[in-house]
């Protein structure tokens, strides 16, 4: 890591553990500061920290007043999103459809100070037969549907308000323990607790069923686009409200049985060592080496806001996705194939009428690909280079043991 890194990683710690250091490493810059802090949404938390510094040490004026600037606007928006929220939330219990707000405020409101952790968006979670009835009710409150088919989750946005309706609450790997994921999700918004964030009541996921969301969502988005700091922030503070009786009753047990215990093991053990989560409260992660975790926390740097895509690492997920779902290692480029026939069949269906067409559109994605880059329509990239980067990143996400046994 940078200095500016390691700096960015302390600032963080003083904002959502209280942890307090007597110096950051020496600074070159503020300027590359600020760059991760917008890299990774998270400008913010870094900027109520700095403000904590002594005068000598705190950025220059400039700076400061444009992170004002920054913070306030996206506190505003944050007010917005919550009023917005509040309102569907109204309208769903009016209609009798349990419900549950996913990331956001849900975990927000459990920052020492909630309106310093930016939200996107509004996620909240129906079940899967509630869906139509709560597709008519966004409509009918002005809401527009996207187009775009997603696998868990529909799009919607209003005056600018962007809400994703889930009916499950990530998407799960083709194995039986993916099938025990969701079965023990499915009620999730039966079992929720009332939640408060700047004055506003909302029904939450409980801290078993919030511990496994996260993992999933972080899981799904590191092997595609990535995670930032500020998901691996939410891991922390979540963790950090958790007592040693909860975690070792109720959430270790659940993590276990759905096979993420090596994939949460690493990220408290990043937690522990970086942004000052009590050690003695998660010993249970103590086992994980300093390394492991330096080489997911350096593939977290590298990666930055999961709202901000990374091309080279979007392409190369092509080579990784799906090896979570198999009883056998893959080669990155099995993992090509299988990915390659997976978008196929979503971009032609009459790949699943006629499967003897799939070798065409195996070789055709890629030559499209090269096409438009060719026009200006894609950066170019070195299939070489990328295809060195997918199994550097393998490599890595093999140690983290997802949904192995």
């Amino acid at each position: 890591m940078s200095q500016h890194e390691i700096a960015a990683l302390r600032l963080l710690a003083c904002s959502i553990t209280d942890t307090r250091f007597d110096v950051l490493p020496q600074l070159t810059s503020w300027q590359e500061i600020d760059r991760i802090a917008r890299k990774h949404a998270v400008l913010p938390l870094i900027l109520q920290a700095a403000m904590a510094l002594d005068a000598a040490h705190r950025p220059p004026d400039a700076l400061v007043t444009a992170w004002k600037s920054l913070t306030l606007a996206a506190i505003m928006n944050n007010e917005r999103l919550m009023h917005s929220q509040a309102e569907v939330v109204s309208m769903f219990e009016a209609a009798s459809i349990p419900c549950a707000i996913l990331k956001g405020a849900s975990l927000a409101r459990l920052y020492p100070k909630p309106e310093m952790r930016a939200l996107g968006d509004i996620d909240i979670l129906v079940r899967a037969d509630q869906c139509d009835r709560a597709i008519e009710t966004l409509k009918t409150a002005g809401y527009c549907m996207h187009e775009t088919e997603h696998e868990f989750h529909i799009g919607f946005d209003r005056a600018g308000t962007y809400l994703e309706l889930h009916y499950a609450i990530s998407q799960f790997p083709e194995l039986p323990v993916g099938e025990r994921i969701k079965r023990k999700l499915e009620d999730a918004t039966l079992r929720t607790v009332d939640a408060r964030m700047d004055g506003y009541t909302f029904p939450a996921l409980n801290e078993t069923d919030q511990a496994l969301s996260l993992l999933l969502h972080m899981e799904r988005h590191m092997v595609n686009e990535g995670i930032g700091l500020r998901q691996l922030c939410d891991w922390c503070v979540f963790l950090g409200t958790c007592s040693p009786a909860t975690m070792e009753q109720k959430l270790l047990p659940a993590i276990q049985e759905c096979r993420l215990f090596q994939f949460a093991s690493v990220l408290t053990r990043i937690c522990v060592l970086y942004l000052g989560l009590d050690s003695e409260k998660h010993s249970w992660c103590a086992n994980v080496p300093q390394r492991t975790a330096d080489e997911l926390l350096a593939d977290i740097l590298d990666n930055g806001n999961i709202m901000s895509k990374d091309l080279e690492r979007a392409v190369s997920s092509t080579f990784l996705k799906g090896e979570e779902s198999s009883l056998k290692k893959r080669s990155v480029f099995s993992s090509a194939a299988r990915n390659l026939t997976i978008a196929a069949r979503k971009q032609f269906p009459i790949c699943n009428k006629a499967p003897i067409l799939l070798p065409i559109f195996w070789a055709y994605l890629p030559v499209r690909y090269l096409y438009r880059s060719v026009r200006g329509e894609r950066p170019k990239q070195s299939v070489q280079k990328i295809a060195k980067y997918a199994m550097k990143r393998k490599k890595l996400y093999r140690k983290l043991e997802l949904f192995k046994r």
